[in-house]
């Protein structure tokens, strides 16, 4: 242990962690999950009636373009989610030794901060 006079310290520097995300991710998974699994079968069932009645523009076209939106936008978020989710839990299982100083009454106090 080395004891330092206080006016013999010139500079501190102290690690700081950078912050645990706050975006956890789930919300971008749920409604990712719910578009696809909604736009599938409307993508599905509009490419069926345009194989059986080409000519129906009235029946396919609306489907094709609900359901290929809906892919659209529901493969991304579940991308994203995943990305967020991973980025969380890679902040969480981080294990950190990092110094600590303190001042108390008496003056200086230092030391370790272990977090795993």
């Amino acid at each position: 242990m080395l004891v330092l006079a206080k006016s013999a310290v010139t500079s501190l520097r102290v690690y700081i962690p950078p912050p645990v995300p706050t975006k956890t991710g789930t919300g971008m998974l749920v409604g990712g999950g719910i578009l696809t699994s909604l736009g599938v079968p409307i993508f599905i069932t509009g490419v069926v009636f345009l194989g059986v009645c080409p000519s129906c523009t009235y029946l396919h076209l609306p489907m094709l373009i609900i359901g290929g939106g809906a892919l659209g936008g529901g493969i991304p978020m579940i991308s994203t989610g995943v990305q967020r989710r991973n980025a969380f839990r890679r902040a969480l299982q981080e294990s950190r030794v990092t110094p600590l100083v303190s001042r108390t009454r008496d003056g200086w106090n230092g030391g370790l901060n272990v977090r795993f």
